[in-house]
């Protein structure tokens, strides 16, 4: 028997990619899902339908009466969930809209997966009619959500619970190069189990200083993210002066053009040179001071492993810094590429939707 009492379990996955969004593997997802799921029709109905609108939402759900409902997507930093309109453009439809049909419509349904960046909170407002619903908490990579998915529907097919398929499913993105393991959150009845255990045992002091750890790499993450952008445009400044003297096509990388030209170049190229140097400095600053609250708070690493990505590239990137400081012609910093240890891209998005979370949870306690 399954779970929910019945003989077979009848999944609905749905499916939105509107056009101009990211493209993502949905087709290989939903195959995947079904594959794992076995050839057996006596054990699970598995049935899907893309490019989903609002309405297909309500209408799939009237028709099929699913047990377990899977949306695959995009979702917003805003928690809306991403469907598509009649002309394939993206449409985000209100919170409340989609708890509302899940409370009208819920007799049937036991799980809710919303398999799309940032959506935690539409996950948690389902989950006041929904026994079980799983939401992301920030965004997450596409190899990530296929990886959990498939193990999650695996696991039910080998006739494991909710909560057991849940927490496999988590396990399995441990060996994947961001260990996005902490993003998925299974909620029950409003509380996550993650947050059930921590917010019990923590005190508003331990808050307080989480908030301000948050609050403070956000900050120096945006403030490095605004340095490198000036420091770039100012490289290719220079490389447009380089260009007017030199053949530049013949170097593969900026690094290597500057390092052989620097002793040709003139007053100008000199002085811009000089100015990307200053930037480097700064970066080196803000860079060292991030570090060092990581080093300091490696508890980090746990709460959010991309952190530990974002320590691995800053290191490397100090290493080469520390070695350049004697070298003129090497006055912007390259790392990450051959060691396949790159700045981790989410991190600035995983970093504000932290802090806002933590300041949300201080609003509640102080409230």
């Amino acid at each position: 028997m399954s779970e929910h009492g019945k003989d077979i379990t009848r999944i609905l996955f749905l499916a939105a990619n509107p056009e101009n969004t990211v493209k993502l593997k949905l087709i290989q997802e939903s195959n995947d899902i079904e594959d794992n799921l076995g050839p057996s029709s006596s054990k699970f109905d598995f049935r899907q339908r893309h490019a989903v609108t609002f309405d297909d939402l309500r209408n799939m759900l009237l028709k099929y009466k699913p047990h377990i409902v899977h949306f695959s997507g995009h979702g917003s930093q805003d928690g809306a969930l991403i469907f598509e309109d009649e002309n394939n453009k993206p449409v985000k439809p209100q919170l409340t809209a989609i708890s509302n049909l899940f409370s009208i419509l819920k007799e049937n349904i036991y799980c809710v997966v919303l398999n799309a960046c940032f959506s935690e909170d539409q996950a948690r407002s389902i989950a006041k009619h929904i026994p079980y619903v799983i939401g992301m908490n920030t965004a997450i990579s596409d190899q990530a959500a296929i990886k959990f998915a498939v193990t999650f529907y695996d696991s039910l097919a080998n006739e494991v619970d909710i909560k057991t398929a849940y927490e496999l499913g988590r396990n399995a993105l441990e060996n994947l190069p961001y260990q996005e393991q902490n993003i998925p959150q299974l909620l029950q009845n409003e509380v996550t189990i993650q947050d059930e255990q921590t917010h019990t045992e923590t005190d508003i002091q331990e808050l307080e200083k989480r908030y301000g750890i948050y609050s403070r790499l956000s900050t120096l993450d945006q403030t490095t993210y605004q340095i490198f952008e000036n420091q770039r445009n100012q490289r290719d400044e220079l490389t447009n002066l380089l260009r007017q003297r030199f053949d530049t096509l013949k170097y593969k990388t900026f690094e290597d053009m500057f390092s052989d030209l620097y002793l040709k170049f003139n007053r100008d190229e000199k002085f811009k040179a000089e100015y990307i140097r200053q930037l480097t400095d700064q970066l080196h600053k803000y860079n060292s001071e991030i570090l060092q609250i990581l080093d300091d708070n490696d508890e980090l690493f746990y709460d959010m492993p991309m952190l530990r990505a974002l320590h691995d590239h800053l290191n490397l990137w100090l290493a080469k810094y520390n070695a350049s400081k004697k070298r003129k012609d090497m006055f912007m910093i390259y790392v990450g590429d051959k060691e396949k240890k790159r700045y981790p891209v989410f991190i600035g998005r995983l970093l504000n939707s932290k802090t806002k979370k933590i300041k949300k949870l201080l609003d509640a306690y102080n409230n």
